[in-house]
């Protein structure tokens, strides 16, 4: 007999349509500009991909989203869990492990740690700082990094300072580097970091060194 569907059960028939897998690889790849490993880490992992959709869809730079949600957000999580599981022997009725659904942050949170990277607020090692306090207390990028202090200086008078005293105090990879050593300028810029107790931005700082060694 002929079938005369109506439009309300097209539209339900379709709700039910489940995404395919290389579908929403390659819906990945192309939409959040995710290369072929991140795309199938998401297909693989369902629930882990529609975490990071959430988010991405509200961020100008969705790698960087992927970066955060695939190797710490993930790795912390399965981390906890192993702890937590011999902490309390598999005991279901203490083992409570934790999930994308019961984090203590917001996605939102991500959202925020990646604009204080990309606006050169804080350094990607602080980052990693703030990310693993804010999955433990559940505060806010911002806040954790007004209480610990993490905010990279990029002040250049006050970099300008750590760069000649870290000159003045380390004359052999200056040395090395005005030799033609460009490797010896990597040492000098540690030293300007331990000074500024990581605090420095790291570019300034090759730009103001390179310009401070320059025959």
């Amino acid at each position: 007999m002929p079938l005369a569907p109506t439009d309300g059960w097209l539209a339900e028939v379709k709700s039910r349509v489940t995404e395919l897998p290389l579908a929403r690889k390659q819906r990945f790849m192309r939409d959040y500009q995710l290369p072929d490993g991140d795309a199938e880490t998401f297909v693989n992992d369902v629930p882990l991909g529609n975490y990071f959709e959430g988010i991405a869809k509200q961020s100008k730079n969705p790698k960087a989203v992927a970066n955060w949600v695939i190797n710490n957000l993930r790795a912390i999580i399965s981390y906890k869990n192993t702890i937590l599981f011999a902490m309390f022997n598999g005991d279901p009725e203490r083992y409570i492990p934790i999930t994308l659904d019961n984090l203590k942050f917001k996605p939102a949170a991500l959202l925020e740690l990646v604009a204080l990277v990309e606006a050169k607020t804080i350094s990607s090692a602080a980052a990693q700082t703030v990310f693993a306090e804010m999955f433990e207390t559940g505060k806010s990028p911002a806040a954790i990094v007004q209480e610990k202090g993490l905010a990279q200086v990029s002040d250049t008078g006050a970099i300008e300072k750590f760069c000649d005293e870290a000159i003045a105090a380390n004359p052999a990879p200056v040395a090395d580097y005005k030799s033609g050593k460009v490797a010896a300028l990597n040492s000098l810029k540690g030293q300007v970091m331990k000074l500024s107790k990581g605090k420095a931005n790291p570019a300034l700082v090759g730009e103001i060194l390179e310009r401070k060694l320059k025959p």
